[in-house]
């Protein structure tokens, strides 16, 4: 098994047009729910953008990193399966 990535796939909620249109030719496929003209941010599209606390973050990549190290551990997060 080779591990050179095959293409680029990008998806994103929302992202502006101007972006979209810039990122578009430097990956293989962009998916984006939104690509509105006017966007002055992000959180300007969700109902709740919460700040993520640095503790989650720290949590979120140990659970990451443990699971790139044994991807077959029940519980854990991955393809086709969820938490």
């Amino acid at each position: 098994m080779s591990n050179i990535p095959r293409g680029w796939s990008v998806a994103v909620p929302t992202v502006a047009g101007a972006t979209y249109a810039e990122l578009r030719p430097e990956v293989d496929e962009l998916v984006a729910l939104l690509t509105p003209e006017l966007f002055y941010g992000v959180g300007e599209w969700y109902e709740d953008f919460s700040q993520t606390s640095d503790a989650e973050v720290t949590h979120l990549l140990e659970r990451a990193r443990s699971w790139i190290a044994s991807p077959n551990v029940e519980g854990g997060v991955g393809k086709g399966g969820e938490e």
